[in-house]
């Protein structure tokens, strides 16, 4: 895959943010590892419910083009280089940066405020890991670097 323009990322990056949420789970498919371990074919696929009925979708291609990983030869899915950590976990948290990091660390918006407030509530943990005491929750108004941090865990991840 030749790298994407600024444009064609930033059309991706707008589809994903209509598909996906802060909180929403993320499933991830491993189609192929190479004889070597030192990649893997996987697929990203979105589950939901809307009006009674059940639908999923496969933003394969717009997660390849926001994260620059090639396309999978066969199939739909990216080719993802390593081994040695989950590499669905590190595709879907990846994907919490891309999405909403920027926003979540610089905005000044309401908009932002509320996207800091779905990040916290998607994984509280983050936040209140070490803490003694009663938990407190952060200043949602500030802007901070740590927003940039916990939005990677914004998203939530299972296989399938």
């Amino acid at each position: 895959m030749s790298k994407a323009s600024k444009t064609e990322i930033e059309e991706a990056k707008a589809k994903l943010r209509k598909w996906i949420k802060p909180g929403d789970t993320v499933y991830t498919i491993l189609d192929h590892v190479s004889s070597s371990g030192m990649s893997r074919d996987i697929r990203v696929l979105l589950l939901s419910c809307e009006k009674g009925k059940a639908v999923d979708l496969h933003p394969n291609y717009a997660v390849a083009t926001v994260l620059s990983y090639p396309r999978a030869k066969r199939g739909d899915g990216m080719r993802v280089g390593g081994c040695g950590q989950d590499m669905g976990f590190h595709i879907v948290h990846s994907l919490g940066y891309a999405l909403f990091g920027e926003e979540a660390e610089h905005g000044a918006t309401k908009a932002a405020v509320k996207l800091r407030k779905a990040i916290y509530n998607a994984d509280k943990f983050y936040w209140h890991q070490g803490e003694e005491g009663p938990r407190v929750a952060p200043d949602f108004t500030k802007p901070d670097r740590k927003w940039f941090g916990a939005a990677g865990y914004a998203l939530k991840h299972r296989w399938l």
